[in-house]
């Protein structure tokens, strides 16, 4: 089973589209099977040649694939030229605007980067820009340039870094940074409730680090929570402080279960010994299962039944044992994912 824990596309923010990034990753994996060199390097230069930006893409993601970072990142400075309203002009944007450490010069920059890219989705633009406003407790700036991005497909994506700002930053006693962080909550409530699933979940039993068998079945009854990670994953290893906040938060309540299953590792030998030192450096008190490897069809067992392919991945199972949430990746920060826990377990619980 292939996973993986990070962005298939190298532009520095999301700037594509779900139908792009579907559409070249055919392409990508149609490159990664040619065989043939002479024709592998005609598709690359018509990639190259393409009057589409996507074309360039495609070949800069190859480029970056097979180690030839040189070569992407030139082509990254043709197509930011060719296309100067294009994804990687928006990205060299973003990343522009995230370099700059003076507020006054992010507000300039970004009202500059508004007037160049009019025909596509800011959130990710104006996102940034309430991020810094919350930061300086410019709460109204905040609102304006969340007001802006209302309607727009990103913004659920942008809610959680603004609230973990909120959450960590002073200003909590400021009446607009209260009702306006209130407001961003209830919203991301709303959206979790939107994309609720209810799929049911195959049931597998593994041993724990201390050799005690656990079962999903064992669980009915109770809100599961299994986060599927890995110890080479970063993103899996950045979200733990916020995990362990939660587990905290539920360590008391006999109804909730956290189980850390570990798959995907990387060579053959047994990663409980990484795992263990992991777990006692930090002093995380989490139950931890490793996923077992069929030999036969190369794949993890319990995360190939779910259907996990990226780390981490996070499913939350309700007490009839159905999968009612399936949430990849890591966002925001601690102080959010401990609330965005709360706010799947309130609607399981309601």
């Amino acid at each position: 089973m292939k996973i993986i824990f990070n962005c298939l596309f190298l532009l520095s923010f999301s700037a594509l589209t779900f139908a792009q990034e579907v559409s070249i990753q055919k392409q990508l994996q149609s490159l990664s099977n040619e065989k043939d060199s002479i024709l592998l390097q005609q598709k690359l230069e018509s990639y190259i040649n393409s009057d589409q930006e996507n074309g360039i893409i495609v070949a800069v993601n190859y480029y970056n694939r097979t180690g030839m970072r040189a070569k992407a990142d030139s082509l990254k400075l043709v197509a930011i030229k060719k296309f100067p309203k294009g994804d990687f002009s928006y990205s060299d944007a973003l990343e522009k605007l995230n370099a700059k450490s003076d507020y006054v010069e992010q507000l300039k920059f970004a009202r500059a980067a508004s007037l160049q890219f009019t025909d596509r989705d800011l959130s990710m633009l104006y996102g940034k820009v309430a991020n810094e406003a919350a930061k300086n407790k410019d709460c109204q700036t905040a609102k304006d340039a969340l007001a802006k991005i209302k309607d727009q497909s990103y913004r659920s994506y942008v809610i959680p870094g603004i609230a973990e700002t909120l959450l960590t930053s002073a200003g909590g006693d400021i009446p607009c940074i209260q009702q306006l962080l209130k407001e961003l909550l209830q919203e991301y409530k709303a959206h979790l409730s939107h994309i609720m699933i209810k799929e049911k979940s195959p049931n597998f039993s593994l041993p724990d680090l201390q050799g005690n068998h656990v079962s999903l079945e064992s669980l009915k009854g109770k809100t599961v929570i299994i986060d599927f990670w890995a110890t080479w994953c970063k993103p899996c290893l950045e979200s733990f402080p916020g995990m362990q906040r939660a587990v905290e938060m539920y360590k008391n309540d006999e109804k909730v279960a956290f189980l850390f299953l570990n798959t995907a590792e990387r060579g053959n030998d047994d990663p409980k010994s990484r795992i263990e030192k992991l777990l006692n450096e930090h002093g995380y008190t989490f139950t931890v299962l490793v996923d077992r490897k069929n030999a036969e069809i190369k794949k993890y067992e319990v995360s190939s039944s779910f259907g996990v392919n990226a780390l981490p991945s996070k499913y939350f199972i309700d007490k009839q044992g159905y999968t009612r949430f399936k949430i990849a990746g890591s966002a925001g920060g601690p102080a959010f994912l401990k609330e965005e826990i709360k706010m799947i377990i309130d609607l399981l619980n309601n």
